[in-house]
Parts: structure tokens; sequence; C-alpha cells
């Protein structure tokens, strides 16, 4: 019996993942259909997805007004009148701020991995935001486990130490709390060794 179970919450494992993918993604799909079709004032899309299809070139056309001189001037004009809002102001800035923290353009996270030393025995892995070469103190945002949150730390430059990490593997690794690699791989050790042994970049 005990294996029969064991059996049943391994197939469990592998099909909730599967499954609560492919439910966000038809939702999702589904939801920008009734959207964009109902903003297009038609009732029944022609086939399931084109809604998504629309939504996805209207941004790749502001992707592309956005290297437009004008654009850019009227949108500088938006965000001013945006700033005025008291509340409006914040979550703008929140969001926006977010979105560019994953880079420009490139689709990678900006910043750098680094180590902080809590003591001889004890590190956190966290994310840089802000350096200033003339400041003592550096931001560094530490992720929390298995959730979307975190806090933005400023800690003296000399208890930071660089890592030979890359930012998106910084970030899977605390944001899965270590589980995030399969089974029998290596990735673990490699990522407790880049801990163990940092790089020697300033």
């Amino acid at each position: 019996m005990r294996r029969v179970i064991i059996t049943w919450l391994e197939g469990l494992a592998v099909c909730v993942p599967v499954l609560f993918t492919i439910w966000v993604l038809v939702t999702s799909v589904t939801w920008l259909d009734d959207v964009m079709f109902e903003w297009l004032g038609e009732s029944v899309p022609a086939f399931w997805g084109l809604g998504a299809m629309i939504a996805m070139a209207l941004i790749y056309v502001v992707g592309l007004a956005t290297r437009l001189y004008l654009f850019q001037k009227l949108l500088g004009i938006a965000e001013g009148m945006i700033g005025r809002l008291p509340l409006v102001k914040t979550l703008y800035g929140s969001v926006r701020d977010l979105l560019q923290f994953f880079g420009k353009g490139s689709g990678k996270p900006t910043g750098s991995a680094v180590r902080i030393d809590l003591d001889d025995q004890t590190h956190m892995l966290g994310i840089t935001t802000t350096e200033d070469s003339d400041s003592e103190r550096v931001g560094v945002y530490l992720p929390l486990s298995y959730q979307i949150g975190g806090f933005l730390v400023y800690f003296p430059r000399e208890r930071l130490t660089p890592l030979d990490m890359d930012v998106e593997s910084a970030l899977k690794l605390v944001l899965t709390g270590g589980m995030g690699t399969s089974s029998g791989s290596d990735e673990p050790e490699q990522e407790l060794a880049v801990l163990e042994s940092p790089s020697d970049a300033t």
C-alpha cells in the first residue's frame, strides 16, 4: 500500500505542474480573446487565440514606437501627469521599475549576484539593485523562497562578495529554496561551490 501511495504522489508531482501551466495559459489566452474582441466590438473571435495574437502584435508595435522621439515625448508627458496622482504614481512606478530591473530589451535581469557575509560560516544570497561607487552602502534585493516578494536592504560594501553566478541562476536558487534542480543533477553542488568560492571580481 505504501508503494502505491508513493507512486501516486510521484505521478501527482508530474501532473500538477503540467496541468497548472496549461490551465494558466488557456485561461490567459481566453481572457485576452474576450477583452480584445469586446474592445473591437466583436462578439466571437474567428478562432481561439486570435485575441492573444492581436494583443502581442499591439505590444510589439508599441515597442517599435518607443524608439520614436515624438512617442518618447508623449510618454514623458503622460508619466509626468501620472506622477501627480498620489496613489497611482506609486503603483505605476513600482511596476515600471520592476520590469526595468529585468533588463531593457535584453530579457535578462540586470544587477549582479552577491554573497552577503553574516558571519564566518553563514551567508545570504542577494541581487544588487542600486550601486553608487561614491557610496559606502549598496542596495541588495533579498528575494523570498516560493513567494513574490522580498526585501531591499542596504549593506556596507565590504560585506558583499561578487559571485561567479548569473542573476537568473541566483534567483532560481533562492526562489525555489535550492530545490529547483532536477534529481541527480550536479547543479546544487556547483551552486554551493560558487557560494563557498566566490569570484575574485571586484
